[in-house]
Protein backbone atom coordinates (compact mmCIF):
# COMPACT_ATOMS: atom_id res chain seq x y z
CA UNK A 1 0.00 0.00 0.00
CA UNK A 2 3.04 2.19 0.96
CA UNK A 3 4.35 1.87 -2.49
CA UNK A 4 1.47 2.31 -4.47
CA UNK A 5 1.21 6.01 -2.59
CA UNK A 6 4.62 6.82 -2.76
CA UNK A 7 4.51 5.50 -6.70
CA UNK A 8 1.27 7.83 -6.99
CA UNK A 9 2.97 10.98 -5.45
CA UNK A 10 6.08 10.60 -7.28
CA UNK A 11 3.65 10.32 -10.60
CA UNK A 12 1.95 13.16 -9.94
CA UNK A 13 5.31 15.15 -9.18
CA UNK A 14 6.88 14.41 -12.67
CA UNK A 15 3.17 15.24 -14.08
CA UNK A 16 3.30 18.96 -12.56
CA UNK A 17 7.00 19.05 -13.85
CA UNK A 18 6.17 18.19 -16.59
CA UNK A 19 3.34 20.87 -17.46
CA UNK A 20 5.02 23.68 -15.83
CA UNK A 21 5.98 26.05 -18.07
CA UNK A 22 9.55 26.80 -18.68
CA UNK A 23 11.61 29.64 -18.14
CA UNK A 24 11.66 30.79 -21.75
CA UNK A 25 7.76 30.16 -21.98
CA UNK A 26 7.11 32.01 -18.92
CA UNK A 27 9.26 35.17 -20.96
CA UNK A 28 7.39 34.66 -23.76
CA UNK A 29 4.04 34.68 -21.98
CA UNK A 30 4.90 37.97 -19.97
CA UNK A 31 6.15 39.53 -23.40
CA UNK A 32 2.90 38.92 -25.03
CA UNK A 33 0.49 39.65 -22.21
CA UNK A 34 3.03 43.72 -22.33
CA UNK A 35 2.04 43.70 -25.86
CA UNK A 36 -1.32 43.42 -25.35
CA UNK A 37 -1.93 45.89 -22.17
CA UNK A 38 0.73 47.98 -22.38
CA UNK A 39 1.73 48.66 -26.03
CA UNK A 40 -1.84 48.33 -27.31
CA UNK A 41 -3.81 49.42 -24.15
CA UNK A 42 -6.07 46.67 -23.81
CA UNK A 43 -6.29 45.88 -19.80
CA UNK A 44 -8.99 43.25 -20.13
CA UNK A 45 -5.23 40.84 -20.31
CA UNK A 46 -3.88 43.15 -16.95
CA UNK A 47 -4.79 40.48 -14.46
CA UNK A 48 -2.78 37.72 -16.10
CA UNK A 49 -0.27 39.74 -16.94
CA UNK A 50 0.03 40.54 -12.96
CA UNK A 51 -0.20 36.86 -12.33
CA UNK A 52 2.20 35.86 -14.92
CA UNK A 53 4.98 38.42 -13.29
CA UNK A 54 3.68 36.42 -9.92
CA UNK A 55 4.85 33.32 -11.34
CA UNK A 56 7.90 33.99 -12.79
CA UNK A 57 9.45 35.50 -9.76
CA UNK A 58 8.11 32.52 -7.45
CA UNK A 59 9.63 30.15 -9.79
CA UNK A 60 12.62 32.27 -10.48
CA UNK A 61 13.80 34.43 -7.29
CA UNK A 62 17.07 34.42 -8.11
CA UNK A 63 16.64 35.19 -12.31
CA UNK A 64 17.79 38.53 -13.00
CA UNK A 65 14.31 39.14 -14.39
CA UNK A 66 12.52 38.59 -10.78
CA UNK A 67 13.59 42.22 -9.66
CA UNK A 68 12.70 43.32 -13.46
CA UNK A 69 9.47 41.66 -13.16
CA UNK A 70 8.60 43.49 -9.82
CA UNK A 71 9.37 46.49 -10.83
CA UNK A 72 6.96 46.31 -14.38
CA UNK A 73 4.35 44.62 -11.91
CA UNK A 74 4.57 47.90 -9.78
CA UNK A 75 4.44 50.09 -12.60
CA UNK A 76 1.23 48.59 -14.28
CA UNK A 77 -0.72 48.95 -10.31
CA UNK A 78 0.30 52.40 -10.72
CA UNK A 79 -0.67 53.15 -13.86
CA UNK A 80 -4.22 51.37 -12.86
CA UNK A 81 -4.22 53.52 -9.93
CA UNK A 82 -4.08 50.63 -7.38
CA UNK A 83 -1.30 52.87 -5.30
CA UNK A 84 -1.19 50.52 -2.33
CA UNK A 85 -0.85 47.27 -3.97
CA UNK A 86 2.38 49.72 -6.14
CA UNK A 87 3.59 50.54 -3.63
CA UNK A 88 4.28 47.24 -1.41
CA UNK A 89 5.41 45.40 -4.63
CA UNK A 90 8.19 48.19 -4.27
CA UNK A 91 8.75 47.70 -1.22
CA UNK A 92 9.14 44.17 -1.80
CA UNK A 93 11.67 44.72 -4.50
CA UNK A 94 13.51 46.89 -2.29
CA UNK A 95 13.23 44.24 0.28
CA UNK A 96 14.45 41.31 -1.68
CA UNK A 97 16.87 42.70 -4.18
CA UNK A 98 18.61 45.96 -2.31
CA UNK A 99 21.35 45.49 -5.52
CA UNK A 100 18.88 45.73 -8.27
CA UNK A 101 19.40 48.81 -10.20
CA UNK A 102 15.52 49.12 -10.12
CA UNK A 103 15.80 50.20 -5.91
CA UNK A 104 16.73 53.92 -7.54
CA UNK A 105 13.40 53.82 -9.56
CA UNK A 106 10.81 52.62 -6.86
CA UNK A 107 11.87 55.15 -4.91
CA UNK A 108 11.14 57.67 -7.17
CA UNK A 109 7.86 56.18 -8.12
CA UNK A 110 6.84 56.40 -4.37
CA UNK A 111 6.51 60.07 -5.16
CA UNK A 112 4.75 59.21 -8.61
CA UNK A 113 2.53 57.01 -6.25
CA UNK A 114 1.40 59.90 -3.81
CA UNK A 115 1.35 62.31 -6.31
CA UNK A 116 -0.79 60.63 -9.03
CA UNK A 117 -2.75 58.12 -7.38
CA UNK A 118 -3.47 59.29 -4.09
CA UNK A 119 -3.20 63.22 -4.94
CA UNK A 120 -1.53 63.37 -1.62
CA UNK A 121 1.30 66.15 -2.14
CA UNK A 122 2.80 66.49 0.93
CA UNK A 123 3.49 62.38 0.91
CA UNK A 124 4.74 62.76 -2.53
CA UNK A 125 7.42 65.97 -1.79
CA UNK A 126 8.55 64.13 0.82
CA UNK A 127 9.22 61.15 -0.96
CA UNK A 128 10.60 62.91 -3.56
CA UNK A 129 12.88 64.67 -1.35
CA UNK A 130 14.15 60.87 -0.18
CA UNK A 131 14.93 59.88 -3.86
CA UNK A 132 16.94 62.97 -3.69
CA UNK A 133 18.79 62.62 -0.69
CA UNK A 134 19.38 59.10 -1.28
CA UNK A 135 20.45 59.47 -4.95
CA UNK A 136 21.07 63.10 -5.70
CA UNK A 137 23.10 62.44 -8.72
CA UNK A 138 20.72 59.48 -10.12
CA UNK A 139 19.47 60.65 -13.76
CA UNK A 140 16.13 61.04 -12.25
CA UNK A 141 16.72 63.38 -9.37
CA UNK A 142 16.02 66.68 -11.89
CA UNK A 143 13.11 65.26 -12.32
CA UNK A 144 11.99 64.60 -8.67
CA UNK A 145 13.25 68.26 -8.25
CA UNK A 146 11.20 69.61 -11.27
CA UNK A 147 8.17 67.57 -9.56
CA UNK A 148 9.01 68.93 -5.78
CA UNK A 149 8.55 72.45 -7.84
CA UNK A 150 5.57 72.17 -10.17
CA UNK A 151 3.37 69.97 -7.17
CA UNK A 152 -0.25 71.50 -7.01
CA UNK A 153 0.06 73.48 -10.40
CA UNK A 154 -2.54 72.22 -13.01
CA UNK A 155 -1.11 71.58 -16.58
CA UNK A 156 -2.15 75.00 -17.60
CA UNK A 157 -0.08 76.95 -14.96
CA UNK A 158 3.12 74.72 -15.56
CA UNK A 159 2.97 75.48 -18.76
CA UNK A 160 2.19 79.47 -18.56
CA UNK A 161 5.22 79.66 -16.11
CA UNK A 162 7.33 77.98 -18.86
CA UNK A 163 6.01 80.31 -21.44
CA UNK A 164 6.83 83.52 -18.98
CA UNK A 165 10.11 82.13 -19.08
CA UNK A 166 10.58 82.19 -22.55
CA UNK A 167 11.19 84.85 -25.06
CA UNK A 168 8.52 85.51 -27.16
CA UNK A 169 9.48 85.09 -30.82
CA UNK A 170 8.21 87.62 -33.34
Amino acid sequence: MNIRLLLTGFATLCLMVSCTPSKEKMQAEIDGLEAIVLDQGDTSHRQELLACYDRFVQKHPEDSLAPEYLFRKAEVLRIGKEGDAALDVMAELVSRYPESPRVAECYFLRGLVYEEVFYDQDKAKKAYLSFIERYPEHPLAEDARYAIRYLGLSAEEIIASFEAKQPVEE
